[in-house]
């Protein structure tokens, strides 16, 4: 099964140590690409670059994962499957 993993940041914090766990896994026995938009760090004036970089994206895969940020362009960039959305925990109080 060829899978396609989207990721916003580079940055690693809980969700990104969880999802290495849950790649890792997939990975014994189906091919996981890894996207990343490429965001050291955002706060709401960065959401149209993520958006745009986001939509950007495109490709076949059998399966793409999203995470609550990447779920927003699901109807605008070019990605061809199915799509599961992985949310941890929304929490943007930092912001």
């Amino acid at each position: 099964m060829e899978i396609g993993w989207i990721e916003v940041l580079k940055k690693v914090y809980g969700e990104t140590i969880y999802g290495r766990m849950a790649q890792s896994a997939l990975s014994e026995r189906h091919h996981v690409e890894i996207i990343n938009v490429g965001m050291d760090d955002f706060n709401n004036y960065m959401y149209p670059l993520i958006f745009s970089r986001l939509c950007r994206i495109s490709g076949k895969k059998d399966v793409w994962i999203r995470n609550f940020d990447a779920v927003i362009t699901t109807p605008f960039d070019r990605t061809k499957g199915k799509n599961i959305a992985i949310v941890h925990h929304i929490d943007h109080t930092f912001i």
